[in-house]
């Protein structure tokens, strides 16, 4: 019965060396130079620091600003300049309402037409809030769904990506203090 144990503590053996998985080499030349090779790929770092990943036996430097033509495989040229255009009908000035408590009768929040970015409501109850933001118009013109439910303790952010509301914002929400709300945008 000895042998067939030995058997299996062998076999053990020869199959846990067949699942080792192969690390990566590290040599050491007499030049003070260090070669990493995994999988077929070397990898050389010089005495002096230069890395040199290729086989052109060259170190392949990169210091100080790249040019175009380095940066590229045919030379493409960078010219012009970017300006920013106020949205049409908007001034450049931004505008920020800051956090303010919706009031429960329609108000005017800014009688200045301005291109809306964003509106955010936050409702501070435990109870759900319907809210309206409009425009200024006589026939008001919906910044955000109409009669808009905001569930209990929670917020609604409306990207709208500059739209005008022409004649300013109004807005109001069901219960006074219920809701806090944000507009910004540009006039």
């Amino acid at each position: 019965m000895t042998i067939p144990k030995l058997l299996l503590i062998g076999l053990a053996l020869v199959t846990a060396g067949a699942l080792a998985f192969a690390a990566p080499q590290q040599n050491v030349s007499g030049g003070g130079s260090v070669a990493i090779v995994q999988g077929g790929n070397t990898a050389t770092v010089s005495a002096s620091g230069a890395l040199k990943v290729d086989a052109s036996a060259f170190t392949q430097p990169v210091s100080g600003p790249l040019t175009d033509s380095q940066l590229r495989a045919s030379a493409v040229p960078v010219s012009g300049s970017l300006s920013a255009t106020p949205l049409t009908g908007c001034g450049s000035t931004n505008y920020d309402s800051g956090i303010v408590t919706v009031p429960s009768s329609t108000t005017t929040l800014t009688s200045t037409a301005t291109c809306v970015n964003t509106v955010i409501l936050i409702n501070l109850t435990s109870s759900q809030q319907t809210c309206t933001v409009t425009d200024g118009q006589g026939t008001p013109a919906n910044l955000i769904p109409p009669s808009y439910d905001i569930p209990a303790k929670s917020d609604a952010v409306f990207n709208r990506y500059g739209v005008k509301a022409l004649s300013g914002i109004k807005w109001s929400c069901t219960n006074a203090s219920s809701v806090a709300g944000i507009v910004r945008g540009q006039q």
